[in-house]
């Protein structure tokens, strides 16, 4: 759905409207607005109807929707060989964004104080600047084709070799791709490789609270992303509802867009409901949170300020010996102070 702003009402007003299948061409024959002169798109691109062509505008390159493909070769096919210059985001439109046609860059290194490199991909990054402002000024880019390699004598020995794609795969030295059977994997020379799979994140801390009818906690504690980055938290919030108490608390952060977890992402203003229930061998709760969406109760999701959304499910455990039961719902800013 496209929108623009009458100058004299300052209203909006949908000038297009417009249903695509994955790859950019449009559905007919329900589209319920009068198509306009708005030639902006599918991904916001510009359609080129000159003769008939209904070629989409890249910038780089030209891309033919009816088709899925490119109409010009890629520049840096070479440095792509395993997939045809011609392919539009890796066949896979649905998991794989392509701005401008150009190359992508999705893997991602971090170089730790103790010299050792760890390797993770990021579908969402594809400049420096946005790998910096995920993840901070340690990380860099890494292009199509680099190389972790068992060394020698300052030489590569042969005994292992891993080689980084932009669809998100790991090749081995016999370029078959690799199999992922944990988390990670951690290489002699002290590199570790992420699996693109694992995105999940971790958090625990000292939390305390309550609200009768309203209040306000704290909580201040350790985040953990896969990336095998770490950062102290603090939180202040304000509660609506009954209950209360303090008390150990941790839980697993899950990113709801195609991102991985970072620790900066859990900085910034987050919404939450939880219930407990205090007897007289301790108190229990459960926390189901997230970052602040549109609503309160819409947490998790992609906003105009917020492209890295992440929802949480968290437990506390406290040594409050009565027999009550409570519910809050909560709106919290949260500060990270990041040390490795």
């Amino acid at each position: 759905m496209s929108y623009t702003k009458n100058p004299a009402t300052q209203v909006l007003t949908i000038i297009d409207e417009n249903n695509y299948y994955p790859f950019g061409l449009k559905h007919k024959g329900y589209n319920d607005y009068v198509p306009t002169s708005n030639k902006y798109k599918y991904n916001g691109k510009e359609l080129q109807d000159e003769l008939g062509l209904n070629f989409y505008d890249y910038g780089a390159r030209n891309y033919d929707p009816a088709l899925g493909r490119w109409m010009n070769v890629d520049p840096l096919a070479e440095q792509m060989r395993r997939h045809s210059p011609y392919n539009y985001a890796f066949n896979n439109p649905v998991y794989f964004l392509d701005p401008d046609g150009m190359a992508p860059d999705d893997w991602i290194q971090r170089k730790g104080k103790d010299g050792k490199s760890t390797f993770f991909f990021d579908a969402s990054v594809k400049t420096q600047e946005q790998a910096t402002a995920a993840y901070g000024n340690d990380v860099n880019i890494v292009k199509e084709g680099t190389k972790t390699m068992s060394m020698s004598d300052g030489k590569a020995d042969g005994r292992y070799s891993y080689t980084y794609h932009n669809d998100g795969s790991v090749t081995d030295g016999n370029n078959q791709n690799v199999t992922f059977s944990d988390t990670k994997i951690e290489t002699e020379g002290g590199t570790t490789i992420v699996n693109p799979a694992h995105k999940d994140g971790t958090f625990s801390g000292i939390s305390m609270g309550g609200a009768l009818g309203g209040g306000i906690s704290l909580e201040a504690g350790i985040v953990n992303d896969p990336t095998g980055s770490s950062a102290l938290y603090f939180s202040f919030g304000g509660n609506s509802g009954l209950g209360g108490g303090y008390g150990a608390k941790g839980g697993a952060i899950t990113p709801t867009a195609s991102n991985p977890f970072s620790v900066n992402d859990f900085a910034g203003k987050g919404n939450s409901f939880s219930a407990g229930i205090e007897s007289p061998i301790g108190g229990y709760s459960i926390e189901r949170g997230g970052t602040q969406g549109n609503s309160f109760s819409n947490y998790g999701t992609v906003t105009q300020d917020n492209a890295r959304p992440y929802t949480y499910t968290a437990g506390s455990v406290g040594s409050k010996s009565s027999l009550s039961v409570g519910a809050m719902a909560s709106e919290t800013k949260t500060w990270i102070f990041k040390y490795n």
